[in-house]
């Protein structure tokens, strides 16, 4: 199979080529040397990987410090969350536990008549009540 003739390297080059730096980095175009510092001498605008490396740490330390924080918060409202369930349960079993008990007292269908109860609740009058009200 033939391939198609490639277009001369020149050509190539110059439709690809990237604009100078100048354009792209205006501490270049104001002459200044920062781009080729001399030996020995630091630039002010280029930090040293230590200040790189150190400015992460310290970054990290912060977004860390900052996820625990969240974390502490979310434990809590967990915890206040559980607390509020079981407490919601105890609720509902003693709610279940008082209409067991005032459901024995209902007079039962096809029994002994509409006016009478069932184990002595309306015969015994108030102590029934009572015996509700001190048990809860």
């Amino acid at each position: 199979p033939a391939r198609a003739p490639r277009p001369p390297p020149a050509a190539a080059t110059a439709a690809s080529e990237p604009p100078p730096l100048e354009t792209l980095l205006p501490i270049a175009a104001a002459g200044s040397d920062v781009l080729a510092p001399v030996a020995g001498q630091r630039s002010q605008a280029m930090p040293s990987m230590l200040e790189i490396v150190t400015g992460q740490r310290d970054r990290l330390r912060e977004r860390t410090g900052d996820l625990e924080q969240e974390r502490d918060r979310w434990r809590s409202a967990a915890e206040q969350e559980r607390q509020r369930a079981e407490a919601l349960h105890a609720d509902n079993v003693k709610l279940l536990e008082r209409a067991r008990y005032l459901q024995s007292f209902q007079p039962k269908q096809g029994g002994g008549g509409p006016g009478r109860a069932t184990r002595g609740g309306r015969a015994a009058g108030g102590r029934a009540d009572r015996d509700l009200e001190s048990r809860y």
